[in-house]
């Protein structure tokens, strides 16, 4: 059996050899042997094909994962920003309002206080100018 490296024909030679020596029944338990041979090459091929189609499957199955878990993913951090954003907001009104009552506190005008002085005194500038007109008009006159 040393004439065997692996190739059929030569498995082949070994069968016919070994067949001529032993006799029948030798010779159908050799060729078993080889119909195992082949059918294991045969499961072999086929079992090759299953895994790459297999491989490919999981492969596919994976693009899809990913493609899924960049959108997932991609979600969580708008809603995130979104959250930090609404957090920022409230905590900038927060202080807006806790200053406006410090100052308030304080008697110090507000920003609005200061545009409603700044109205009425424009709006009694006015009348002043007004009066003045209308007193110079009366002394003319007079």
């Amino acid at each position: 059996m040393s004439k065997t490296n692996g190739n059929v024909p030569q498995l082949i030679n070994v069968v016919e050899e070994e067949a001529a020596r032993t006799g029948g029944a030798t010779r159908r338990v050799l060729l078993a042997a080889l119909g195992l041979v082949s059918w294991g090459q045969d499961q072999l091929d086929g079992l090759q094909t299953r895994v790459e189609e297999t491989f490919a499957d999981l492969v596919e199955r994976g693009e899809g994962l990913e493609k899924d878990g960049r959108q997932m993913l991609d979600e969580m951090a708008e809603r995130r920003r979104s959250q930090a954003k609404e957090a920022n907001e409230k905590l900038e009104s927060g202080m807006e309002q806790r200053v406006e009552a410090l100052l308030t506190r304080l008697n110090v005008p507000t920003r609005d206080d200061i545009k409603e002085l700044g109205t009425k005194l424009n709006s009694l500038n006015r009348k002043i100018d007004d009066l003045k007109k209308a007193r110079e008009g009366t002394k003319t006159a007079a």
